[in-house]
């Protein structure tokens, strides 16, 4: 996927951006912003630092082929609205949104505030985020585009101040020593302090999942003014009073409950239990930050050309001066009267210094030349017709260019292995990180593995017990599987034989549940669960309908359901993120194996059944009776036996054809291995036995119950 994010510098938005590069998407980002860094570390995109109009994000939609956009508000929802105009947002939105109508765009997503929930909150940037969000939802809905709004709580992280909003106010206020601490709100407001990192997971899971809606993304976990300004006091060694203001803020802890219960998301950190951490986290990154832009404005000081030149210049004309001071006690010193300080002068300049500066230092040292010939009583003029005084000159010229050029050269190379030198520098830090956090990843499933009862050994034995081309025996050991998994006594597993609806028939249960459960269940008294297992969803039970089971989830095969396996009376911990992969890990391994049992038997249907009928084979029946036999050792299982009987004259045809009528698609019929018929009839009961007798009797066929 290709990403565009579309706005100036977001917390939130960064700690995204970094969440998809990591899972193999690319990015591009649109801000007005002139220099500063959007990326985190290791996180690669291309930056457009434009203003986003029509004509120029088509363009860049083109460019870069993009398919999904995200658009930020970091500097409202932090209250850092420092050269922020008013309608600004609004148009970028409109630009972006009316360019990608050209293009495939699969969603948009917009970051928005939690504050938009409370309507009695009236603000300027309130408004305009409230307003934001319509223009969105509306061009979405309009053009059937898949839109994704999120409000999130106030995020913090690896940010500098102004990007954490409350938090990072009161610690800059407690850094630049300002006196007095002063809250606007009073001290038992609440407030959703939101860590980057779980922000950008809830809203991956969001995006990835392809959900749509508004989704307000919190902890749940809101914490008092008093806690925050106390926390970031404590930290910072802050011993004055904090002063709170009349204002009021709430925050609504079940508001994220929607996007917990439709992704599993949890907050891995929360600032209630792990704030002093956080405040140290966020105060050690800002002093790096604020190390790093004095060590950069000492760099581009030192590393400017026009400084360096400036500096190269100056000690080239400092080495002329001290050429003359000597050139002047050279004629007193016999022992060095052969000596050309002027061509020494060129070969240390030039060797130091570069091409640019060997010239320089070859002008002079012909300067010099002149002033000694001079000095020597010397006619200029006569310079000019004799070759003699011309040597020194083609000589300085010769040796300043050709030692310039290669020292020139050997820095031009020493830069480019220098950039090459920090690029493999910037790479192996990148994944050293990644090496430590796949160390961090796999000592983490290490651990599970060790500790975990559902390990890769018994995901093994999982699928070994449920190898079978029998889809009875199958659905029989499910039971039994999904009983020692989930820890659950009560299962039960209903057959859709009319292919997804009318009524389910009681396939297999626990035995707890035998004489509890209806035998039939007509699918129209269940909508809620019917929505979802209809579509091939799980469905989770977190309204806690009365006699509704917890878990349910169906079995298909291609796209229509054929059972559904439930889960009844669960514990309130087993409705969490890894009780539901694990039941829909199971139940997905039966299904594997209940299509390859129905493939097997659709191949074999001529060596079970009589040509033509639903009657088995002798060995068949024999196969299915001591498949029942050993699920009613173990499972307590309820089947009842019965020989028919063909009254005197009766054509074999038409009583086939009268049993088959009568014999529910769950329950078995076959010929024995004397010739007779036998009926299998599952959780019929003394009751039922009684009505099966009746209809049987109605069409002229005697049943015998066998003990």
């Amino acid at each position: 996927m290709k990403v565009l994010f579309v706005g100036n510098y977001d917390l939130a938005g960064s700690y995204l951006a970094q969440r998809l590069y990591k899972e193999g998407n690319r990015l591009c980002w649109i801000t007005s912003e002139s220099h500063r860094e959007l990326f985190f570390r290791g996180t690669k995109g291309k930056v457009y630092r434009v203003e986003p109009d029509y004509h120029t994000c088509a363009q860049i939609l083109a460019m870069e082929s993009v398919n999904y956009v995200v658009f930020l508000s970091g500097g409202i929802r932090s209250g850092d609205t420092d050269g922020h105009q008013s309608g600004r947002m609004l148009q970028a939105i409109r630009s972006v949104l009316h360019a990608g109508l050209n293009y495939k765009l699969t969603g948009v997503a917009y970051l928005s505030a939690s504050e938009l929930s409370n309507q009695d909150l009236l603000t300027a940037d309130l408004e305009e985020l409230r307003g934001a969000e319509r223009v969105v939802s509306a061009f979405c809905q309009a053009h059937s585009m898949r839109c994704t709004i999120l409000r999130l709580g106030q995020v913090y992280g690896r940010g500098l101040y102004g990007d954490l909003g409350l938090l990072g106010d009161a610690m800059e206020k407690i850094q630049g020593g300002e006196g007095a601490l002063f809250c606007p709100f009073t001290r038992d407001s609440r407030i959703d302090l939101l860590d980057g990192g779980d922000a950008a997971d809830a809203v991956y899971r969001l995006v990835s999942e392809l959900h749509s809606g508004v989704y307000t993304v919190t902890t749940g976990y809101p914490v008092t003014m008093e806690q925050l300004y106390t926390t970031a006091a404590l930290q910072l060694g802050y011993q004055g009073e904090i002063f709170y203001g009349d204002l009021v803020h709430q925050e609504n802890p079940a508001a994220c409950t929607p996007l917990k219960e439709q992704t599993g998301w949890m907050p891995f950190h929360r600032f209630d239990q792990e704030g002093g951490q956080a405040v140290r986290s966020i105060l050690e990154f800002n002093r790096q930050a604020a190390e790093n832009q004095e060590e950069v404005r000492r760099k581009n000081i030192g590393g400017s050309p026009l400084f360096k030149m400036i500096l190269e210049t100056g000690q080239t004309l400092l080495l002329f001066v001290a050429l003359l001071l000597l050139s002047s006690f050279m004629p007193d010193w016999s022992d060095l009267r052969l000596v050309d300080l002027r061509l020494m002068y060129v070969v240390i300049v030039a060797v130091s210094f570069g091409m640019c500066q060997g010239l320089l230092a070859t002008v002079l040292a012909c300067v010099a030349y002149i002033l000694g010939v001079m000095r020597s009583g010397v006619d200029p003029s006569y310079m000019l017709y004799s070759i003699d005084y011309w040597v020194p000159f083609a000589v300085y010229g010769t040796v300043g260019a050709t030692l310039g050029y290669i020292t020139g050269k050997r820095n031009d190379d020493l830069h480019v292995l220098q950039k090459e030198y920090d690029d493999l520098d910037e790479e192996y830090n990148f994944l050293k990180g990644t090496y430590r956090e796949m160390a961090q990843v796999k000592n983490h499933l290490q651990k599970q593995i060790m500790i975990s009862k559902e390990s890769f050994s018994s995901i093994y034995e999982i699928t070994e017990r449920l190898n079978s081309l029998s889809p009875r025996m199958i659905l029989f050991k499910t039971v039994k599987v999904l009983e020692e998994t989930m820890e659950c006594p009560n299962v039960a597993i209903y057959i859709l034989p009319n292919q997804g609806g009318g009524y389910g028939r009681l396939m297999a249960c626990s035995a707890s549940l035998a004489s509890k459960l209806n035998p039939s269940l007509n699918v129209e008294n269940i909508p809620e669960i019917w929505e979802a297992v209809g579509q091939g969803q799980m469905f989770v039970n977190c309204d806690l309908i009365p006699n509704y089971p917890g878990y349910v989830m169906p079995v298909c095969n291609g796209d229509t359901v054929t059972s559904m396996v439930m889960l009844y009376d669960l514990e309130p911990e087993k409705f969490t993120v890894h009780y539901r992969n694990l039941f829909r890990t199971v139940v997905q391994l039966v299904q594997q194996n209940m299509v390859r049992a129905w493939q097997y038997e659709s191949a074999a249907k001529e060596g079970r059944y009589f040509p033509g009928s639903r009657v088995l084979h002798p060995q068949a029946l024999r196969e299915e009776l001591e498949t029942l036999e050993m699920a009613s050792q173990e499972l307590n299982y309820q089947y009842d036996v019965a020989r028919v009987g063909l009254p005197a004259g009766m054509d074999q045809a038409e009583g086939v054809r009268r049993m088959e009528r009568l014999v529910r698609g769950t329950d078995l019929l076959g010929c024995n291995e004397q010739g007779g018929y036998q009926a299998v009839f599952l959780f019929a009961g003394q009751a039922g036995r009684m009505q099966i007798e009746e209809r049987f009797r109605a069409n002229g066929l005697e049943l015998a119950w066998e003990v």
